[in-house]
C-alpha cells in the first residue's frame, strides 16, 4: 500500500501467445466494503511506456474514490519493449 491505495497485479488472457496476456496493476483506496463498485478509470501509456510510469496518477485517481487501472499494451511493459517491435 502507497499513499492508503491497495495495488493488485492482474494478468488477464486475451489470445494465444506470449502477447496475449495482459499485465493489469489495479488501484483503490482501501474501505471496509471491498466488494462495493466504483467508478472505474483505464490509465494507458504512450509509445514506449508501460503501466508503472503512471502509477502516481493512478494513485491519486484512487484516492479519490475511483478503481485505477492500468495496462501494458502489446510489446510494452511486462509484453516487450520497444526493440520487439
Amino acid at each position: 500500500e502507497t499513499g492508503g491505495v491497495h495495488w493488485q497485479q492482474w494478468q488477464v488472457p486475451s489470445a494465444p501467445g506470449d502477447q496475449g496476456v495482459v499485465p493489469v496493476l489495479l488501484g483503490r483506496v482501501s474501505s471496509g466494503d471491498e466488494d462495493a463498485p466504483l467508478p472505474a478509470v483505464v490509465v494507458l501509456h504512450g509509445t514506449g511506456g508501460r503501466k508503472e510510469d503512471y502509477q502516481g496518477y493512478m494513485e491519486k485517481l484512487a484516492q479519490r474514490g475511483f478503481l485505477a487501472v492500468g495496462v501494458d499494451t502489446r510489446y510494452h511493459g511486462a509484453r516487450g519493449s520497444p526493440e520487439t517491435y
